[in-house]
């Protein structure tokens, strides 16, 4: 089976290989209390900051779940209003958790397929929460490092967090340009889903120290200084977490930082990307969704074409044990999404594109 899904993503032969190792040394049995868990969260967290160059006053906590962090990310940093930048459906979750959390809720909305405008972004003084997606991953639009330093300068008060669900491991982020950045490990870091990442500064963790002493803290059991106290000495967590995912976590992060990190990650997936681009160019029957190339993303490629010819390269694929990314929502009659992570190789992009040719 080969799968071009844009998430769970595709497994390498080294994940694989680290999933039957962790039965063998018995981690799905390891005590999240235990030395042995402590072990290979330790190494988790500092492959992570290893990989991304996170300061040491940034945290990083354990989630379940993207969606989980976002809900985390608002009761522990917003009190009464969050502005949310939409530009497709993942964008949206961030500020309907928001809205599901009594909060005032102010969007700003670009058409799917369109980006922002972050220039004309006009964000008022009393806004706790500014979200932003780096990666939609609905749509395929993808904004730039520029357009996040921008809005920190806009509103240098307000807690800013960046989902980054989507490309984290092959996008490096400016750290210190935002409070909180989230993702979860089942797309670009390629490995099973139920893992998700918090990256925290100090101004957010202070934010959710402010709203506990105000009692309008909305994180319940999972307020940032509950899991900063599990956290800070002995790797753990307040609940039971996925053990087996952070062990896989590990390797991959002490793999990747030895043979050159994110920067290799985004190499390879801008020329894999240049593989797609030129199939598009040469078949008019397709074109990207996302028509402005400045926006367009590279991590999760959206291509549009007539919903008969989606139809039929879906049924084609299947038959040959080839999983293509559907469209999300709206867009599924006439879109199709490839995922460009590293787990996927420039021959898996090349026998795919081939496949559609023939089915032309």
């Amino acid at each position: 089976m080969l799968t071009f899904n844009i998430g769970p993503s595709k497994l390498t032969k080294a994940t694989k290989k680290d999933i039957c190792n962790s039965i063998i040394e018995g981690v799905g049995e390891f005590s999240h209390r235990s030395r042995e868990f402590s072990k290979i969260s330790k190494q988790a967290i500092e492959g992570l900051r290893e990989l991304f160059d996170i300061p040491k006053d940034y945290k990083i906590f354990y989630t379940n779940s993207a969606t989980e962090a976002m809900q985390l990310c608002v009761g522990n940093c917003c009190e009464q209003k969050s502005y949310h930048f939409v530009c497709g459906v993942f964008s949206e979750v961030f500020a309907k958790t928001s809205e599901l959390m009594h909060k005032k809720v102010i969007r700003n909305k670009a058409d799917f397929g369109k980006l922002n405008n972050f220039k004309t972004a006009r964000i008022q003084k009393d806004t706790d929460l500014i979200t932003i997606t780096h990666n939609e991953t609905s749509t395929g639009v993808m904004c730039k490092k520029s357009d996040i330093k921008l809005i920190r300068k806009k509103a240098p008060k307000a807690i800013l967090a960046v989902d980054i669900t989507s490309s984290a491991g092959s996008f490096k982020p400016d750290i210190k340009d935002a409070d909180v950045w989230l993702f979860s490990v089942q797309k670009c870091f390629g490995l099973p889903s139920g893992l998700g990442i918090m990256i925290v500064s100090k101004k957010a963790y202070e934010k959710s120290l402010e709203l506990l002493k105000k009692e309008k803290n909305q994180a319940g059991y999972f307020y940032f200084e509950n899991l900063w106290s599990k956290m800070k000495e002995k790797y753990q967590t307040p609940q039971t977490p996925n053990v087996l995912n952070i062990y896989l976590l590990a390797k991959k992060l002490r793999r990747w930082n030895k043979t050159g990190g994110v920067r290799k990650n985004y190499s390879r997936a801008l020329k894999k990307y240049g593989i797609i681009e030129k199939f598009v160019f040469k078949n008019s029957k397709f074109d990207f969704f996302v028509k402005d190339k400045k926006v367009r993303s590279i991590f999760s490629v959206c291509l549009e074409a007539e919903p008969q010819i989606i139809e039929k390269i879906h049924a084609f694929c299947t038959q040959q044990k080839i999983i293509l990314g559907q469209g999300y929502g709206d867009l599924k009659p006439y879109t199709f999404r490839i995922a460009n992570f590293p787990a996927i190789k420039e021959s898996h992009l090349k026998k795919l594109i081939k496949i559609i040719q023939n089915q032309l």
